[in-house]
């Protein structure tokens, strides 16, 4: 079904031929997203640069629905657990943004601080993991444990040893006794930890950062393994901060222009306006419609893209060809 679009304009600052990023609505008009074009929509677009111009039909691709900075915890788990266990979160709403990836552990408010040993391993987000078995990946820790904000916190390079109050990479046991598994997540062999001795205190908070990580469109689940054996061991949150969103896109495929047809030359300040959604009469690749009619004996039907069929109830279109659903031509023989 064709939606009509209203007051949709917005401006780009893309250079060239390629698709499109859009910045901002302009001045009296909407966004398309506000005017109602959702991620997925086929629209038809207009492009006005100064002289030049073009028309032409595109997917729209969306934005991430989210907030720069840190979400809300995304997984939550507390107390002792002495053996490594896999954990999912779903970061399906943040596909598209670039995060960091935030594990806050919390000693128990009661007990004996150093018993808090928290372990995570085979950190996995879009087809990247996270082993440490030879390296720190870029990871970050606190080295105090009294920021309880995150935008306060001051951030060091994670290290490898068992330097107390922060995030240590290591491997074959904890230092402390009774706390700590003695293999990595998969039966690996390194993983990483808070090292929660001296000076570490009861209610102390420990933050472990990513690398900053640009998600795909289709990014999935975060999984992780993490491991609880101590007495004091307290919580385990996950979040993402985010760190950029990036703006929707307009793929361009053209049907007319002042470039004879082709598509013009960006110049880094076009302004694009979208009119109606067009998802039925987009190019198809090899997709198979329905026709509601019922077909006669001894009669052609031609559709718009000038497929002949013969007593059928679907039809291929043929790729790069266009369709209008249930407009076709009888050719009855004379």
């Amino acid at each position: 079904m064709v939606k009509l679009v209203n007051r949709a304009k917005m401006s780009t600052t893309t250079t060239g031929t390629g698709s499109i990023s859009l910045v901002a609505a302009e001045d009296g008009y909407q966004t398309f997203a506000d005017a109602g074009v959702t991620a997925g929509d086929l629209v038809s677009y207009v492009i006005e640069d100064g002289n030049s111009w073009e028309i032409g039909n595109g997917a729209y691709t969306g934005v991430p629905s989210v907030s720069l900075g840190l979400s809300s915890s995304l997984f939550n788990v507390s107390g002792e657990n002495a053996s490594w266990v896999q954990r999912t979160v779903d970061l399906s709403a943040y596909a598209g943004a670039t995060v960091r990836l935030v594990f806050k552990h919390q000693v128990a408010a009661t007990g004996t601080s150093y018993y808090a040993d928290l372990q995570l391993d085979q950190i996995a987000v879009d087809g990247t993991l996270y082993d440490f078995e030879s390296s720190v990946h870029s990871f970050e820790t606190t080295t105090s444990g009294s920021y309880t904000n995150y935008t306060d916190a001051v951030f060091s390079t994670l290290g490898t040893g068992t330097t107390g109050e922060r995030w240590q990479r290591d491997a074959g046991g904890t230092p402390s006794s009774n706390t700590g598994l003695t293999t990595g997540g998969d039966s690996t062999t390194y993983y990483v930890y808070t090292e929660s001795s001296s000076p570490t205190d009861l209610g102390d908070i420990f933050w472990l950062r990513s690398p900053e990580i640009t998600l795909s469109g289709d990014v999935g689940n975060l999984t992780f393994y993490e491991a609880r054996l101590g007495d004091t061991i307290g919580t385990l949150d996950v979040y993402v901060d985010v760190t950029e969103v990036s703006y929707p896109t307009l793929q361009r495929s053209v049907t007319e222009s002042s470039n004879s047809g082709s598509a013009i030359s960006l110049s880094g300040d076009a302004k694009v306006f979208v009119t109606a959604t067009v998802n039925e009469l987009y190019p198809y690749t090899s997709k198979t419609v329905s026709i509601n009619h019922t077909l006669e004996s001894n009669v052609e039907y031609e559709t718009g893209s000038g497929t002949t069929i013969n007593n059928g109830i679907t039809l291929t279109v043929p790729s790069s060809s266009q369709l209008t659903v249930n407009t076709y031509t009888e050719k009855r023989p004379l």
